[in-house]
């Protein structure tokens, strides 16, 4: 090996010492350089979602034999497995001497992710900046290391926002976070409830005002009250903040039953912007839905199979309203009502176009990570629950078909996108390790 290798800082901006970070990494790297090791020091600090974005983009580019990460203070992980998913390099771990910082658990922690998604190319050093003991580790793990590296992973990663956990009562929905990862490139980012109410309240009431208008003057029927739809818009303007602030590609938010009416609007037009937002904190549906997404390249529709009609030979898929607008039949077709059950808030309730559908769903863990799919036709049908309401007439017997969820132990929670996408997403499950069925 050249033993060229690639530096940057990773630290928490709350920990004590990640104001010394930069300066660590410029530390090591300086000493490395005396000792004729090539260094590219990236003179970042990692410690949000952009700036792992950033580095991952520049170490991309990058002709080096490892990256080593100078881990200032305890640090969010996932901007480490970041690096994982993309980049096929070695990786050296460096935690310093400190009591306060949380260095050396910072490593600890980021090591035993890794070997739990089967990284298992990176090293550890343990000592002070600049001191001889850092050289010689870092020297000793760039020799140990073979010329080719090794990914957790194909493709790129993207994050899935969970606001307060899955539902209680719901096991089935529970998430395998490394699972998603290996297989999906889903990295789950952990928001508390607390901050998604605490950023609803600092919304100005003249930006809410401001979609409010929008809102009102699409030709939708609204019988939400004035007060439940600025606090709904409220609740859309906090997500997207959040969104924003940590990079994410869609949202899982316990609503069931705190949130009901207070996010499902907002979840109707952040799907119209291109985001997956899944209900009851259901992570694995989220994903499902992005790769629906990425496939049909249009939004989904959140439902559960409620109900079979034999005389149909069709299956009522609805969820309480928070489906996007888009796929609508037109605005004449949407009413802004109160949530069922709570009977507050706003839900978006609508019957979505018709055509041929696939309603596809995601449980499981580790290597029983399993999506099952069934494509029928979206049929015109009275308007029987209180949501986004599709009738799927399919060719098989539905009766059957509702046995084999039971008997394949799928899940409650299905995604339907417009197409008949079962080839793409068998494509994509024998690529990425996924067991699939097709129900139909």
């Amino acid at each position: 090996m050249n033993n060229k290798v690639a530096i940057f800082a990773l630290g928490a901006k709350a920990e004590v010492g990640f104001d010394d970070a930069e300066n660590l990494s410029r530390q090591v790297a300086a000493s490395l350089e005396k000792k004729g090791v090539q260094t590219y020091n990236t003179g970042f600090v990692v410690s949000d979602f952009k700036s792992a974005e950033k580095v991952a983009q520049l170490l991309q580019s990058e002709d080096t034999d490892a990256i080593l990460v100078c881990v200032a203070t305890w640090s969010d992980d996932s901007y480490v497995l970041q690096f994982l998913r993309e980049i096929n390099k070695p990786i050296i771990l460096h935690s310093f001497p400190h009591m306060e910082s949380g260095s050396l658990c910072g490593v600890m922690q980021i090591a035993s992710v890794m070997n739990d998604i089967g990284f298992k190319n990176f090293k550890t050093v343990y000592a002070a900046p600049g001191s001889d003991e850092s050289v010689q580790g870092v020297i000793e793990a760039l020799n140990s290391f073979e010329d080719a590296g090794e990914k957790a992973a194909d493709g790129k990663a993207f994050y899935i926002g969970s606001i307060g956990g899955r539902c209680a009562g719901m096991t089935e929905i529970a998430f395998d976070e490394f699972a998603l990862f290996e297989k999906s490139g889903a990295i789950v980012v952990n928001i508390s409830e607390t901050e998604l109410i605490e950023t609803a309240q600092t919304v100005k009431d003249s930006d809410a005002e401001a979609v409010l208008s929008d809102i009102q003057s699409r030709g939708y029927h609204i019988d939400s009250s004035s007060d439940d739809m600025k606090l709904s818009v409220k609740y859309y303007l906090a997500m997207k903040e959040l969104i924003k602030k940590y990079g994410l590609s869609g949202l899982a938010i316990k609503c069931y039953t705190a949130f009901m009416g207070k996010i499902c609007l907002g979840y109707s037009l952040l799907s119209d912007e291109g985001y997956a937002c899944s209900c009851e904190g259901d992570v694995n549906s989220a994903v499902m839905m992005k790769i629906l997404m990425d496939v049909t390249g249009e939004c989904v529709n959140n439902t559960d199979i409620l109900n079979p009609l034999p005389d149909d030979n069709a299956i009522i898929f609805a969820h309480c309203g928070s489906s996007g607008f888009s796929i609508a039949p037109n605005a004449d077709e949407v009413h802004l009502a109160p949530a069922r059950i709570v009977d507050v808030g706003v839900c978006s309730l609508f019957r979505p176009k018709l055509g041929t559908v696939t309603a596809a769903d995601l449980v499981g863990h580790g290597d029983n990570l399993r999506m099952s799919v069934m494509t029928g036709a979206a049929i015109e049908k009275e308007y029987l629950f209180p949501g986004n309401q599709a009738c799927i007439r399919f060719e098989r017997n539905v009766i059957d078909i509702c046995k084999d969820v039971i008997d394949k132990a799928c899940g409650h929670h299905w995604m339907v996108g417009y197409g008949d996408v079962r080839k793409e997403l068998k494509e994509y499950c024998e690529k990425h390790d996924i067991v699939f069925q097709d129900i139909t």
